[in-house]
């Protein structure tokens, strides 16, 4: 019995801590998609009126899931313009829109209150509760999707092409596969995200501070910045400069996410594909429409091309720049001291990290296909090699920051 008033608790359990934080992010996430359909808001359901009955609860089920940038499939058979009966398919992937805050706000909650639950459990346990948390909250997403079916009056894909697409009159249920990887992908992030926030205010009290953390939030910061700025600017052009119909603006607005991220990776070398492709059974694959915007190439649309403004191209290096130069000064204040290279490395890496994922989670995509013709939809960003030209360019500028901080902190320092 001697010493055993010195044992110490060795914290929450991070299976169960996950759990606890899995069942809170899903109810605040399900809340939330449900207020949101319930009052017309939902990026897939009825436009502008009030869901009601039981059909809102499927449909709420539907739009979280899209808010994840689940793939939503359908098979079913409907009436064509002849009176026949057509059996047909279709796949839908709705990029992020501003309503995606809802998923993610409740991840962050979720993993701060597995993180701030017990303060004894440490850092590496508090971070593993985060991670545990998104996984089982992602893994009850992808078990739960035999539930949900339901069909959609209404979708958020913009026009492409002149062509405004709308969802077949069957019924919609989201991909298992899709459901599991995403949830998870999401879950972890934000949850863990949230757990760092508890985490790291605990070290702070301590005295001490990650690095990676520090280098995280720094490139992040500078990211989330410069794609406010871009959604603000294209704010300010849909509110007083389109033309466009109030409905097509509603659309815009909403997605203002998605367009600032692929404005976002067009500066840093991805290019803006969007096409519209249809095939007959048996015949070649026919683009309807196709365009591709590279900053630091050309503007091709159908057979016609030209270059970008020089000017342009000066303004997207200049942007690139600063984010390395201001996201390694902001590095080393916010506790990466063991050096300007690595963490201008730090930096370079979780960014490069975030722009890899940036262009899948911006992307839209809808396809519709029946026993004679099938037809697709999509907008997307592709990297390439220009990722690893990105990676460089941030490295040398994330050196340069962290460095010119710490001389300026030299200089003002008293002898």
């Amino acid at each position: 019995m001697i010493g055993l008033h010195k044992r110490t608790s060795r914290g929450l359990n991070p299976l169960l801590g996950g759990l606890s934080g899995a069942v809170v992010a899903l109810v605040l996430a399900y809340v939330g998609s449900y207020l949101q359909t319930r009052f017309g808001f939902g990026v897939v359901g009825t436009r502008g009126s009030r869901v009601t009955g039981a059909e809102v609860f499927v449909r709420s089920a539907l739009n979280l899931y899209a808010l994840h940038h689940v793939p939503l499939e359908g098979t079913g058979q409907i009436h064509d313009s002849f009176g026949s009966v057509v059996r047909v398919s279709a796949s839908i992937v709705l990029p992020l829109t501003v309503w995606s805050v809802i998923p993610l706000a409740a991840l962050l909650v979720g993993g701060f209150a597995v993180g701030s639950g017990r303060p004894d459990a440490g850092y590496k346990r508090t971070i593993l509760c985060g991670v545990f948390c998104g996984i089982l909250y992602g893994a009850a997403l992808g078990c739960l999707t035999p539930l949900v079916r339901g069909k959609l009056d209404f979708f958020l894909l913009p026009q492409v092409g002149g062509l405004a697409p709308n969802p077949p009159p069957i019924e919609f249920y989201p991909s298992a596969s899709g459901a599991l990887l995403n949830g998870c992908s999401f879950g972890a992030a934000f949850s863990m995200l949230g757990a760092l926030f508890a985490a790291s205010r605990l070290h702070r009290k301590r005295g001490r501070s990650s690095k990676w953390w520090a280098c995280g939030k720094a490139v992040f910061v500078c990211a989330l910045i410069v794609q406010t700025l871009f959604a603000l600017a294209l704010l300010g052009y849909v509110l007083f400069e389109s033309e466009s119909a109030e409905a097509s603006n509603q659309r815009i607005v909403e997605m203002l996410p998605t367009a600032a991220g692929l404005g976002y990776s067009m500066i840093h070398g991805a290019a803006l594909i969007s096409s519209v492709e249809s095939q007959l059974k048996g015949g070649p694959v026919q683009k309807a429409f196709y365009a591709r915007v590279d900053l630091y190439g050309v503007i091709q649309k159908g057979n016609e091309t030209r270059r970008v403004d020089t000017a342009l191209r000066i303004v997207a290096l200049f942007v690139v720049a600063a984010v390395g130069v201001v996201g390694g000064r902001l590095a080393v204040r916010w506790g990466s001291v063991d050096g300007s290279l690595p963490t201008g490395f730090r930096c370079a890496l979780l960014h490069s990290a975030y722009l890899s994922l940036l262009p899948k989670l911006c992307s839209m995509f809808l396809r519709q296909s029946d026993p004679i013709s099938s037809v697709s939809i999509s907008i997307g960003a592709l990297f390439g090699w220009r990722l690893l030209v990105s990676f460089g360019c941030v490295l040398v500028c994330a050196i340069i920051g962290a460095q010119s901080y710490r001389r300026s902190r030299l200089f003002v320092q008293p002898s």
